[in-house]
């Protein structure tokens, strides 16, 4: 199977720390499926086109789902298709691809991607002149 370019880089919580003053230590999140019921996981590294998730509920590849998550106070809700899945003991690490998402959360989520991937330095002076 040949692995396809990512449109978007993906950041993880760690990173996305660098952007909000809250912090981000938990990005949880509801699945809901046809195939495979409800269920919720933990986001671990999220772009503007998907995110990894660790879930306790077993997926399919190329199963649709319907993912709900909040991020800084934003409610975003995408549609998304699951490219991959890796087992590890009793958890399933899954790729999702977002679809039927709004060009505007999907540019919120880039952006936030964007600045996480800048150094601390960078961030500072942009906070600093958003005042």
């Amino acid at each position: 199977m040949r692995k396809r370019e990512r449109k978007y880089q993906r950041v993880d919580l760690e990173s996305l720390n660098k952007v909000f003053d809250e912090k981000v230590v938990f990005l949880p999140a509801e699945l809901a499926s046809q195939i495979s019921g409800k269920s919720k996981g933990m986001i671990l590294d999220i772009s503007a086109n998907g995110c990894r998730i660790a879930v306790s509920t077993q997926l399919e590849e190329g199963e649709e789902i319907k993912v709900s998550f909040t991020i800084h106070n934003r409610s975003v809700n995408p549609s998304a298709v699951v490219r991959w899945v890796v087992t590890h003991s009793h958890v399933y690490f899954v790729g999702l691809e977002f679809q039927g998402m709004s060009d505007r959360t999907r540019e919120f989520l880039w952006a936030i991607s964007a600045v996480a991937m800048m150094d601390a330095a960078e961030i500072s002076k942009m906070k600093e002149a958003l005042k």
